[in-house]
């Protein structure tokens, strides 16, 4: 097929029943493709136990409500999309961004919504700390699904023990409630990070006759 052949057939493509329009779902021009993407990955793909979420912009230029602009990003301009994605780096589902912002109780629903069909089943998922919290992980405890990454200082819930303890560069400090751990590192800055894993602890590796903390 030619380029040119490919764009026609490109420009006109179209997934959605013109005489079954829902004007409440943003997207229910391209809400079928979407559905059966996440379906089929479900069906068809067999993933391991490590799982990752994240966000990514596609670039869009034309008139759009939800456009993102994120200046941190490849495309600043675009459609936010978040993704399930294995260790591998294979998609595994895909949630469309519909509104201008995620925070707080929103970033829980995308992950929740994100693992719906793989809670309960003992998946390992890093997440970074747009979307942790305290409350997510314990929800994540209570549906048998392990969760790890950074956490934003500011986040409710946090021990305070921890986010305002001074640290010299190497020290730890970390406490736990339950199956929740926050724990805090100094290095040239502060890393703050959640778990439900296992316990925090320091570890000396060896690589190339180096000792690393």
């Amino acid at each position: 097929m030619s380029r040119n052949r490919f764009q026609i057939l490109f420009r006109f493509f179209h997934f959605s029943n013109n005489e079954e329009v829902d004007e409440s779902d943003r997207i229910y021009k391209i809400r079928f493709l979407i559905d059966h993407f996440n379906k089929l990955m479900q069906d068809i793909y067999a993933l391991n136990k490590d799982l990752c979420i994240d966000e990514s912009v596609m670039s869009w230029k034309g008139r759009l409500f939800f456009r993102v602009y994120i200046k941190n990003k490849k495309h600043r301009y675009g459609i936010k999309i978040y993704k399930l994605c294995e260790s591998n780096g294979v998609i595994l589902k895909i949630k469309l961004c519909k509104s201008e912002g995620q925070e707080g109780g929103q970033t829980i629903k995308v992950v929740t919504d994100l693992l719906d069909d793989y809670l309960n089943k003992g998946y390992k998922v890093y997440t970074d700390n747009y979307y942790n919290s305290v409350e997510l992980t314990r929800k994540m405890s209570a549906n048998k699904t392990y969760l790890c990454g950074t956490l934003q200082s500011t986040r409710k819930g946090n021990p305070k023990v921890v986010t305002s303890a001074k640290l010299m560069k190497g020290e730890m400090i970390w406490r736990r409630k339950g199956e929740v751990a926050v724990c805090k590192w100094k290095d040239k800055r502060d890393v703050l990070t959640i778990l439900n894993m296992h316990n925090p602890e320091m570890i000396t590796i060896k690589i190339a006759g180096i000792n690393l903390n």
